[in-house]
């Protein structure tokens, strides 16, 4: 998960991670440490998502002034 990684790629990690809890067996210890990196990963596309639409909102007022 570092800064270099898109939104594509960090959205296929946290798929991977959500397959991973769907399993029927799972450990409690790797569970917390895998919904950690789950948050985490969410809260970083979740940024990136919001960084973006702020970009197209600058663009678009330029065109319609």
């Amino acid at each position: 998960m570092t800064k270099s990684s898109t939104i594509k790629e960090k959205l296929s990690q946290l798929d991977e991670l959500v397959a991973w809890f769907e399993q029927d067996d799972i450990d409690i210890e790797q569970s917390l440490k895998k919904f950690e990196q789950a948050e985490k990963l969410a809260d970083e596309i979740g940024d990136e998502l919001k960084t973006a639409k702020n970009k197209i909102e600058v663009i678009k007022k330029k065109f319609d002034a």
